[in-house]
C-alpha cells in the first residue's frame, strides 16, 4: 500500500475486495492493472479530502520508448546527411573530371603578363633601377598593358611592348624614358620569359 492510499480496492471485474498490491483478483482472476490502481488512490484521496497530486510519473517503458524513438531519428538523420556528402563529393568529382585543369605554365598569357615581365627587363637596362616609375592609376599617368603591350602576329606567345619609365639617369635626374621591347614565353616548366633588353629611345 502506498502512503495516503487505501489498503483494499474494488476488483475491476467482479466487484470484490482485493489487496492493493496483489496482481490479481483472488476472486475472478482479474488483473489488477495499474491504471485501476491509481485510480482508486485518486477516489479514495478525494473521499477522505486529501490533496491530489496531478503528476503522474512516466512509465519506464514509455521512457524506453522515447529514448529509443530520439536515437533511431538521430541514426536516420546522420545516415541522410552522409548520403547527401558523399552525393556532393561524386558529383564534384565528376565535374572535376569533365574540366580538368590546365597547368600554368600550359595556359595562354596575356597583356598584363607581358607588361610585368617587360617592365622587369626595362629595369635591368636603367642606371637606378630601384628610382624606376612606370605610372600609376592614382596619379592618372596609367600605362594599360592591353594598349601598349601587343601580341606579335603570327606568334602565340611573343610580344612587343611600348611604354615609358620615369627613372634617375646617372646625374640623379629623374627623367623620361621611351622603350620598345619584344619578349616572348618559353613554355616549359620554368615558366620563363626571354628578352634581348629594352631598346630607349631617349639614350
Amino acid at each position: 500500500m502506498i502512503p495516503g492510499g487505501p489498503t483494499l480496492i474494488p476488483c475491476e471485474a467482479c466487484g470484490q475486495q482485493v489487496s492493493f498490491q496483489a496482481p490479481a483478483c483472488p476472486h475472478c482472476g482479474h488483473p489488477v492493472t495499474p491504471w485501476w490502481r491509481g485510480r482508486q488512490v485518486f477516489l479514495w484521496r478525494q473521499h477522505h479530502g486529501l490533496p491530489i497530486s496531478t503528476s503522474r510519473a512516466m512509465p519506464a517503458w514509455q521512457i524506453v520508448l522515447l529514448v529509443t524513438g530520439c536515437v533511431g531519428a538521430f541514426s536516420g538523420l546522420m545516415v541522410l546527411m552522409a548520403s547527401l556528402d558523399k552525393s556532393s563529393s561524386g558529383s564534384s568529382r565528376s565535374q572535376e573530371r569533365e574540366e580538368p585543369t590546365v597547368p600554368s605554365h600550359l595556359k595562354p598569357r596575356t597583356a598584363i603578363d607581358a607588361w610585368v615581365m617587360a617592365q622587369t627587363f626595362v629595369k635591368r637596362g636603367l642606371k637606378a633601377p630601384s628610382t624606376a616609375d612606370f605610372g600609376s592609376v592614382f596619379s592618372g599617368d596609367h600605362q594599360k598593358p592591353d594598349e601598349v603591350c601587343k601580341r606579335n602576329a603570327g606568334s602565340d606567345e611573343t610580344w612587343t611592348c611600348s611604354g615609358w619609365v620615369d627613372a634617375q639617369n646617372a646625374f640623379g635626374a629623374q627623367v623620361r624614358n621611351h622603350f620598345v621591347i619584344t619578349l616572348t614565353y618559353q613554355r616549359d616548366s620554368a615558366e620563363t620569359w626571354r628578352s634581348d633588353g629594352p631598346i630607349f629611345a631617349d639614350q
